[in-house]
């Protein structure tokens, strides 16, 4: 008996210190879900924003390129900006042509990761312009963006940029505090013998982002997010963003983007119906481009496995469904317009 005892041990023994060797060799998957996106990022010339013609580019990993969307450009994204200093598909000028969309939002808008011709931005343009419709859009979209900072965008730029429309896309994290990868960061609960062992560190990793996302994402949709002071002072803005492009004689529209959590049990819905029933009370219209993945696999839609941008996959159906969605607000437009100058 004690002799199976201690054979069992040593055997138990034997397969965890294999682990613990193979996780070594294997650092990636300690690193799978974290909390710096951005680190798996090499980049190259300087960040900047509203810089005419300016143009920087990014590298991502080869390890972490699961779609192969990387290697299509030498694990390279560039980043170009027209002479308004919003990006665009070349560091050059953007001809402006039939009705310009001055478009506002984050990172989801600006296109994190992905090339401009696969942002849903160049999408919903490529999309309205292939049914008939002459429209430009001027993507003003900026990483880390709330509501607040798309009001001073648009203050700078709307002077100089002849538009007829802002549309304004609107991420929940523009209104409650969390990173774009909160939800998928796991750590080692700060345990130091834990992160002495690459074994404890993948396991306590795993128990802590189970327990932690159920709670995190109970978090970020329980009814108390609508009464923090951001979602309050950002919800202001809007407001105040509405009140000043009215008064200019432009349209005002926002476009609702979904969170990329849990998108088969839709968790995030109370936040988008709080959002939407807000915004209604305000007089302001809004585009539900979150019905546009609903049901889907969050990871599917993903940058990157460690990142939860929005990929090339889901830019598309960001695009194709407010694509259609524009088009039937425009149709509704025309009918007005013929209702209201048809003789009687």
């Amino acid at each position: 008996m004690r002799m199976n005892l201690l054979l069992a041990t040593a055997s138990l023994s034997l397969a965890l210190g294999g682990i613990e060797v193979w996780l070594r060799f294997n650092p990636q998957l300690t690193e799978f879900q974290t909390n710096n996106e951005y680190q798996f990022r090499t980049r190259t010339g300087e960040k900047k924003f509203g810089v005419p013609y300016h143009s920087w580019q990014e590298r991502f990993p080869e390890g972490l390129d699961e779609r192969g969307y990387f290697a299509q450009a030498d694990y390279t994204v560039g980043y170009y900006f027209n002479q308004f200093g919003a990006r665009w598909r070349a560091a050059a000028d953007q001809p402006l042509e039939g009705r310009v969309f001055l478009l506002l939002g984050d990172s989801f808008t600006y296109g994190s990761a992905v090339r401009y011709e696969d942002t849903w931005a160049q999408g919903l343009e490529d999309r309205l312009r292939g049914a008939g419709d002459d429209i430009t859009l001027v993507n003003f979209g900026r990483s880390g963006a709330d509501s607040k900072d798309c009001l001073e965008i648009y203050r700078s730029v709307s002077s100089h940029l002849p538009h007829d429309t802002v549309l304004y896309a609107l991420n929940p994290n523009d209104l409650i505090s969390f990173r774009t990868s909160y939800v998928i960061h796991n750590s080692a609960m700060g345990l130091p013998w834990v992160e002495k062992s690459a074994l404890a560190s993948f396991v306590f990793e795993r128990i802590n982002t189970q327990i932690g996302r159920r709670y995190k994402i109970a978090r970020l949709t329980s009814a108390s997010v609508f009464d923090k002071p951001r979602f309050i002072e950002n919800m202001a803005a809007i407001s105040e963003l509405d009140a000043e492009v009215r008064a200019a004689g432009k349209t005002f529209v926002v476009a609702l983007l979904p969170v990329l959590i849990d998108l088969q049990r839709e968790s995030f819905r109370p936040v988008y119906d709080g959002i939407a029933a807000r915004l209604a009370e305000r007089g302001i219209e809004m585009l539900d481009a979150t019905v546009a993945v609903r049901g889907l696999r969050d990871s599917d839609l993903w940058v990157l496995p460690v990142d939860q941008h929005p990929n090339e996959i889901a830019s598309a159906l960001f695009a194709e469904h407010l694509g259609t969605l524009i088009r039937a607000r425009s149709a509704e437009e025309n009918d007005t317009l013929q209702d209201r100058f048809r003789p009687e």
